[in-house]
């Protein structure tokens, strides 16, 4: 019987090979898009597992919330939470702390910034790692010590023992190696999005834990007993509490493996699958639509079979195993199409992520179930439909009612195209929010601007102003998009509390932005009262954003100068002006106030604005300054545009995803929209032939094809645009600064839509309309 199957299966292949060919083409892009889904899904499952008892550590993060402001959400926690969860929260073992940081590191002729993971001594007890040389345990135990990859090992030692060698931190402090790991797998996130390289021991004098530099900016783990649950140790953190502090802090733990699900990634961990599923959905319904509309040109095999005694169950089994035979085959196309398109994904995903799938017997079950899935999916209903056909009627000449089946073809194609109109909006809001994000919500001019990590050290940076390709040059603690804040909270005029930000910034630093006062003026240096100088009593000049101008009550611009915002707080302030809002960190954080200070003492970054001209002598130029005034380590330079380009990639991330299936969503369409125009055209050749013998033109048989499928994609782009309209809402609703969705958005994807099903039917129906009739007629 099945060897029966295998040859029906192939002869039919064998007759149809244009539908088969679009079947199994449509199938294998839709199980493609799946499996790289599922090898995401896979790879982001793996992250840290490698770790011993990785289901006994959990991260502790935290959301803290300020007066009169929504919560805000961070990955990492204030110094003090893990010696507090290790001490005070039921199942808890043991805790250690990372806090990241970044210096210069030298080796004789070697030097070059590194990133340094400061840790607690007993780091390896709560998260072991594969040791290459030396004792993990007893590494960090003491100050001035670090612990090397086998990379960073090779990069300043060579194939030298390195053990007990010394590395020079900012040219002044001597570490010793005590320790080298093996190189950590590329499935491993710790320490936020930076890899681990180089541990030092927090115990040493200059570390950011000693000098409470990292207050807010710690990686907190704990390893609890074994049957915690991360609900149960939750309950537990609800405890902390930040004494004689104005903000409030919730604590939450995440388990180890799940670290990977971090606030910019988690919009494209859960579409990726779901935007997958979505382009399978649409190779099923096209195998579906194709199988049901050539269900005619079966009905005599039906009938010979049947009438030999071959009952439903039979012929649904081979109905259904052909359709294994075509996912089968779908799924040898897909798999080696992933291979072709691993980096690609890889890019797009911005994961390391590897399909070998015959190392992962998971991977492998679960290709082999979508597979079979995708077979029941897309053979049950013809199956079932192509046995229900009755055989005395066939054999005495009649044909197999067809109009359930047309039904539900319409049906599909509505569907399939709603998907696609579906997607299509989601480009579209997508691309917009992110272009207004790029161009308008970013409010300051960063065109040219470079960016030289370095204190303000000002015979460098009149040097720099000097030059011919600069148009000027600004200190500040940050930039603009990443700008170093101190919050701070105090009571207004009303008695009311607020919070805001403050940030230190030189005189000319806004002007350098492009920024214009809406009122007053903004510190200037050849004014020396508008510098802070650390003296209490004397009055701090301050400029204002222009959230802190509504925040902080005031009328207007204009009434708020001259103004303390903080009167009875012991530090006298005066408001010089008023500047427009900037974002000062991510796009889904809010517009916060901000009192900016002209302090450049406290400076860390150096902002210079290049003419665009003759760019790579004025780098030169820059670089051979640095070398006589500026500091003694290497010069630390990047544009803002390649900042801003690290700060935008998860948006950008998700904008490239959609478009990415959208594309795959409409090819699949017009694919499988080819193939049902054939036979939808077959299906009514001798109305056609009729028609056309009466006397209508090419242009009345066009139409009337075309309407078909017009009005069906017109239905589609509708329900395709209501399905949208809440889930982009719900997106954008992530946006502190997000755009209205307006009706042109919707109007131009169903505009696609119904484009896409007229320019893909069009050429088929003029083919179909020029044939002459009689060849239509003497079939009959």
């Amino acid at each position: 019987m099945l060897r029966n199957f295998l040859a029906a299966a192939l002869r039919n292949l064998e007759r149809n090979r244009f539908y088969a060919v679009v079947s199994i083409a449509c199938l294998s892009v839709g199980l493609a898009a799946t499996f790289l889904a599922v090898a995401y899904i896979d790879h982001l499952r793996s992250y840290n597992r490698w770790i011993a008892d990785y289901q006994q550590v959990f991260c502790i993060s935290l959301s803290y919330t300020l007066p009169g402001l929504a919560p805000i959400d961070l990955d990492t926690t204030p110094i003090d939470v893990s010696p507090w969860a290790a001490a005070n929260v039921h199942g808890a073992v043991e805790s250690t702390r990372i806090v990241n940081g970044r210096y210069v590191v030298r080796q004789g002729n070697v030097e070059a910034y590194e990133w340094i993971a400061w840790a607690d001594s007993n780091l390896f007890r709560v998260l072991p790692m594969p040791v290459y040389a030396g004792d993990l345990q007893q590494a960090l135990t003491q100050p001035n010590s670090i612990v090397l990859t086998r990379t960073l090992a090779r990069k300043y030692f060579g194939d030298e023992a390195v053990l007990g060698r010394i590395l020079e931190f900012n040219r002044e402090h001597p570490m010793v190696v005590r320790a080298v790991l093996e190189d950590l797998p590329p499935n491993t996130r710790i320490n936020g999005a930076e890899a681990i390289g180089m541990l030092a021991s927090s115990s040493t004098a200059f570390s950011v834990m000693n000098l409470n530099r990292g207050e807010w900016s710690t990686f907190s783990f704990v390893r609890v007993q074994p049957g915690v649950t991360v609900e149960q140790f939750n309950a537990g953190l609800a405890g902390y509490r930040r004494e004689g502090s104005s903000v409030k802090v919730q604590l939450r733990a995440t388990p180890l493996d799940r670290l990977v699900y971090s606030r910019d990634r988690q919009a494209v961990v859960y579409a990726t699958p779901v935007l997958a599923v979505l382009v399978l959905l649409i190779s099923c319904m096209n195998f579906i639509n194709l199988t049901t509309a050539r269900s005619i040109h079966r009905s005599t095999e039906v009938g010979v079979r049947k009438a030999a005694g071959a009952g439903r169950v039979s012929l649904i089994t081979q109905f259904m195993g052909e359709a294994l035979i075509f996912s089968t085959v779908g799924m040898v196309i897909a798999l080696s199409a992933c291979e072709l398109l691993l980096p690609v994904a890889r890019t797009l995903l911005d994961v390391p992520m590897t399909f070998e799938y015959w190392r992962s017997p998971q991977l492998l079950a679960a290709i082999v179930a979508i597979t079979v899935v995708t077979a029941a999916l897309s053979g049950f209903y013809p199956a079932v439909l192509l046995s229900r056909l009755n055989p005395a009627s066939i054999l005495n000449g009649g044909r197999s009612r067809s109009g359930q089946s047309r039904g539900l073809r319409q049906s599909l194609v509505v569907a399939q195209f709603a998907m696609l109109a579906a997607l299509v909006v989601s480009v579209i809001v997508a691309g917009q929010q992110i272009d207004h994000l790029l161009k308008k919500s970013q409010r300051f001019d960063g065109e040219h601007m470079l960016l030289i990590h370095s204190t303000c050290r000002r015979a460098f940076v009149d040097e720099v102003q000097k030059l011919a390709g600069v148009a000027g040059a600004a200190c500040a603690l940050g930039a603009p998009i990443n700008i170093v804040t101190s919050n701070a909270a105090a009571k207004l005029a009303d008695g009311t509390r607020r919070s805001f930000e403050i940030v230190r910034i030189d005189a000319g630093f806004l002007e350098l932005y492009g920024f214009r006062p809406l009122a007053g003026r903004f510190f200037r240096a050849d004014q020396p009262a508008d510098i802070t100088a650390g003296d209490s009593a004397a009055v701090q000049r301050v400029v204002i954003s222009a959230t802190a101008l509504r925040e902080f009550g005031f009328e207007s611009a204009e009434a708020a100068l001259g103004r303390d915002p903080f009167p009875g707080s012991g530090q006298p302030f005066e408001i010089i002006g008023v500047v427009d809002d900037f974002r000062l960190g991510r796009f889904d954080e809010p517009m916060y106030s901000v009192v900016y200070v002209a302090e450049p003492s406290r400076a860390q970054l150096l902002s210079v604005r290049l003419r665009g001209e003759r760019l790579p002598e004025t780098l030169d130029r820059i670089d051979a300054l640095w070398q006589r005034l500026g500091d003694p380590a290497p010069i630390n330079r990047l544009f803002l545009s390649e900042s801003l380009d690290s700060m935008h990639r998860s948006i950008v991330r998700q904008r490239q995803i959609f478009s990415a299936f959208a594309v795959l969503a409409v090819s699949l369409a017009i694919v499988g929209l080819l193939g049902l125009a054939s036979s939808a055209a077959e299906e009514r050749r001798l109305e056609i032939g009729v028609r056309k013998a009466f006397g209508a033109d090419t242009s009345a048989i066009v139409r009337l094809i075309l309407w078909r499928f017009m009005k069906l994609a017109a239905v589609a782009g509708i329900v395709g645009s209501a399905i949208a309209l809440p889930l982009m809402k719900r997106w954008l609703d992530g946006f502190e600064d997000r755009i209205d969705l307006e009706p042109w958005m919707f109007a131009a994807a169903c505009s696609l839509i119904v484009g896409v099903a007229v320019l893909t039917v069009l050429g088929h129906s003029l083919v179909i309309a020029r044939a002459r009739p009689i060849a239509a007629l003497r079939i009959q």
